[in-house]
């Protein structure tokens, strides 16, 4: 028996393995697709409702929505087109609202949930691209502190006071 003849057999198997891995990410995108359509689409319907100044990030958030419900179908382009433009269409949906909105609601801490999910989606095959794709999440943080953004900030309404402790005596500094 040849040494080809052995090793075709563990052909086989590292292609089922393989196979099985890909149909685990796809589900996982496409479960990762659901819930953040349906969250974006419950910030949307809330924002329509409630929202007298910024009913049009409700539009914006219905429209990513639909985006969501249309990356899983991206899988027939390639392994690594859905996984891209799901982070793709939430950079540019968080980086979109936060701009508007600022960083006093929170949604900055969003990038963090995305970048995660750039490497739960794109699997550990693609760990450099993952990471890449994540510094660029952290990049797009800077810009929720933009000068339209800024006056949305939340500061703090009472100076903060802090203890300095220095061999044995101690001072109220304002800061």
């Amino acid at each position: 028996m040849s040494l080809k003849a052995q090793r075709a057999g563990c052909e086989i198997a590292r292609n089922r393995h393989y196979n099985a891995v890909s149909l685990q990410r796809q589900r996982l995108l496409s479960v990762t697709a659901v819930i953040g359509g349906s969250v974006t689409a419950g910030f949307g319907v809330m924002q329509l409702i409630f929202s007298e100044s910024f009913g049009y990030l409700g539009f914006v958030n219905l429209g990513t929505a639909a985006l969501y419900a249309v990356i899983p179908s991206l899988y027939r382009f390639g392994e690594v087109v859905a996984p891209l433009a799901l982070i793709m269409v939430a950079y540019l949906s968080l980086t979109f609202v936060c701009w508007h909105l600022g960083t006093g609601t929170g949604v900055q801490f969003y990038f963090l949930i995305a970048a995660a999910a750039a490497v739960m989606v794109l699997g550990i095959e693609r760990i450099g691209l993952a990471i890449a794709v994540a510094a660029v999440g952290a990049g797009l943080i800077s810009t929720c502190t933009s000068p339209a953004a800024m006056k949305y900030m939340q500061s703090p309404t009472l100076p903060r006071r802090i203890m300095v402790i220095r061999s044995g005596t101690s001072r109220r500094r304002s800061m």
